[in-house]
């Protein structure tokens, strides 16, 4: 229900890759980070298909691209958030930043 076709596609590549890790929960935390993160820049709520987030495995790094326009609270647009993610002791760790 919160992975866009694109990202369903990359979390059979994922499982694939490392099937010890349970890449759905780990697509939904980032999106909840995403969300956590994005609100109180721009003031508008996102929902699962307003941003697309890539997954880099190997690196552990976090990509969200914005799909609707959005901007902070100075009018800059923002297009693209990064961040990282962590996986261990049951627990799956996610997390965004944008910089000013």
């Amino acid at each position: 229900m919160v992975a866009l076709a694109s990202e369903q596609a990359l979390l059979v590549e994922l499982t694939n890759h490392d099937p010890t890790v349970h890449w759905g929960r780990l697509l939904f935390s980032a999106k909840e980070s995403l969300y956590k993160t994005c609100f109180p820049l721009v003031g508008q709520r996102l929902g699962f298909d307003d941003a697309s987030i890539d997954i880099d495995p190997d690196a552990r790094l976090l990509r969200a691209h914005l799909l609707r326009t959005s901007r902070d609270r100075e009018g800059r647009r923002l297009h693209e958030i990064h961040g990282r993610w962590h996986v261990g002791r049951g627990l799956v760790l996610t997390a965004f930043a944008c910089r000013p």
